[in-house]
C-alpha cells in the first residue's frame, strides 16, 4: 500500500514532523547534538551524534518508507489523553476504520527508536518546546503533550495550562507546564507564519475590497516569546492559497507598499525568507533547534484509501 495512501493520527504528527522535514535549521557553529534529541534528530551534516548502518554511513531518518507490522498493539492507541480535544477523538466522533494503527516508518538505513515518553521528559528537563503554525502545528503540539503525558499517573495535577486557558476550541497560544520537569510544550496560533493585519470596512481607497494585509517581512505580534526556545517547529502552508488570500481581500505586503499583483509562491517564499533570516540574526536561537514543516496531504472522506 503506497504511503500516500495511509491516514496517519494526530498522535504520531509530532514523529512525523521530525521525519519529514522540509528544512531544518542547526545551531550556529554545528556543536554536538544535544543528548535528549540525539535518537530523533534526522541527519545534520557536519555535527556528531547521527547514526550509521553496518556499513559505516550515515543515517537520514527522514529517507525511508511506511511499512505494515501486524504485530503491533493496537490496544496501546487510545483516546483517554485528558488533554485531547473532543474534535480530535477520531475514534469517538465515528471513525469506522483502524487499519492506520498497523503502519511505522522505516529508515531505509538505519533504526528509528520507538518513542519513550519518559526518557524523552527526563532529556527536555528544564527546557522549552515551542510549536507555532496552523492547525497542522496544534496538532502536533497536542500530539506532543498526549504522548509525554502517557508517562505520567492517570490524573497527574502537575500537568497544566501554564494561564488556566481551556484547550478546547482555543485560537491563541497554549503553554502545557511539565511542572515535576520543569517543562514547556508550547503552542502559538500563526496560520501564515507572518504578520496579518486586519483592516476595517471602506478603510483603504478602493472602497473596502481590501479586508486585510500579509505582512510578509514581519513576525506575527508573540513572535518575541518564540525566542529562546531549546526546540522550536514551525509550519505553514495551507494558507497559502487563493482563497485564504487574494479572494478574502487579503493582498500582500512588503514595507508600506500593497502589493494586489504579487504571485502567491512568491509571497511564499519572502515569507519564509523573513523566518529564516529572523532565525540566523537572533542571538536568542545559538543554542536552539529549529525546524519547518509545510504542507501535509489532505486526505478528507477517506480520500486517502480511494486513490488507485
Amino acid at each position: 500500500m503506497p504511503a500516500r495512501h495511509v491516514f496517519v493520527p494526530s498522535v504520531f504528527l509530532f514523529l512525523l514532523a521530525l521525519i519529514c522535514l522540509v528544512g531544518l535549521l542547526p545551531p550556529r557553529g554545528s556543536p554536538p547534538l544535544r543528548s535528549f534529541f540525539q535518537p530523533w534528530l534526522p541527519l545534520i551534516s557536519g555535527t556528531s551524534g547521527t547514526e550509521h548502518d553496518s556499513a559505516g554511513s550515515e543515517c537520514d531518518y527522514s529517507d525511508g518508507r511506511w511499512v505494515r507490522n501486524n504485530d503491533t498493539n493496537v490496544t496501546a492507541y487510545t483516546e483517554d489523553c485528558p488533554f485531547l480535544d473532543p474534535g480530535f477523538r477520531c475514534m469517538r466522533n465515528g471513525r469506522r476504520d483502524s487499519s492506520f494503527r498497523y503502519w511505522r516508518w522505516q529508515p531505509r538505513r538505519c533504526h528509528l527508536p520507538k518513542f519513550n515518553a519518559t526518557e524523552m521528559l527526563e532529556r527536555s528537563r528544564n527546557g522549552r518546546i515551542v510549536f507555532a503554525g496552523d492547525s497542522i502545528g496544534r496538532n502536533q503540539w497536542e500530539s506532543m503533550v498526549c504522548m509525554l503525558a502517557n508517562a505520567l499517573p492517570a490524573g497527574a495535577s502537575r500537568v497544566y495550562e501554564q494561564s488556566g486557558k481551556p484547550i478546547s476550541r482555543h485560537k491563541g497560544y497554549l503553554s502545557m507546564v511539565f511542572a515535576d520537569y520543569n517543562l514547556s510544550v508550547e503552542y502559538y496560533r500563526a496560520p501564515m507564519i507572518v504578520m496579518v493585519d486586519r483592516f476595517p470596512a471602506n478603510a483603504t481607497s478602493d472602497g473596502g475590497g481590501v479586508r486585510g494585509a500579509i505582512r510578509l517581512d514581519v513576525l506575527p505580534r508573540h513572535a518575541d516569546r518564540w525566542a529562546g526556545a531549546d526546540v522550536l517547529v514551525l509550519n505553514t502552508g495551507h494558507w497559502w492559497n487563493v482563497h485564504k488570500t487574494v479572494k478574502a481581500g487579503n493582498y500582500f505586503m512588503v514595507g508600506d507598499r500593497l502589493n494586489k499583483a504579487m504571485d502567491i509562491k512568491e509571497a511564499f517564499r519572502l515569507s519564509l525568507q523573513t523566518v529564516k533570516d529572523w532565525e540566523l540574526s537572533s542571538a536568542q536561537f545559538s543554542k536552539s533547534y529549529f525546524f519547518f514543516r509545510s504542507y501535509s496531504p489532505s486526505h478528507y472522506r477517506q480520500v486517502f484509501d480511494s486513490i488507485p
